[in-house]
């Protein structure tokens, strides 16, 4: 149990990390963005500011989530370095509130960013369609691998 509570407490101190920075470059990215006037970017295949926009939009509002689920995860790494009762149980409500966070996240980049590349030539938007499609299931393979792990683990325990 200590083994999968300091991989824990790891996975969620990366998760918090990587999300900060995130959050960080999205706010900067944001605020550089402001400072482009995106009338000069007449000729881009699609609209470049609605495409900025929409990814902060889901930033602004999973990346939060992702940092909560990282604190869980610590605490939950923590508890279980230290044997506490509950921290089965808390590892247990984090690997569900991660992949069911991730699930919903790729679904809503999808229904985000396909209509901002509507304006592309069908076979263009087909292909930025794909590659999103098949980033979502390898992001899926990876992000919910521990949590699904963690799951199949301590359904015993």
């Amino acid at each position: 149990m200590k083994t999968i509570g300091i991989i824990s407490t790891v996975y969620g101190s990366f998760g918090i990390l990587m999300n900060l920075i995130g959050l960080i470059a999205i706010s900067f990215q944001r605020i550089v963005i402001k400072a482009i006037p995106f009338s000069e970017l007449k000729d881009a295949p699609f609209d470049i500011k609605e495409f900025i926009t929409s990814i902060h939009s889901v930033g602004f509002i999973f990346i939060p989530l992702a940092i909560i689920i990282g604190i869980m995860f610590l605490i939950s790494g923590i508890k279980m370095i230290n044997d506490k009762p509950d921290a089965v149980t808390l590892t247990r409500f984090s690997s569900i509130f991660d992949i069911i966070w991730y699930i919903s996240y790729i679904i809503v980049i999808y229904l985000t960013l396909v209509p901002v590349f509507s304006e592309l030539p069908p076979i263009g938007e087909r292909v930025i369609s794909m590659v999103i499609v098949l980033s979502g299931i390898i992001g899926t393979i990876f992000s919910c691998g521990y949590p699904v792990f963690l799951l199949i683990y301590l359904r015993k325990k």
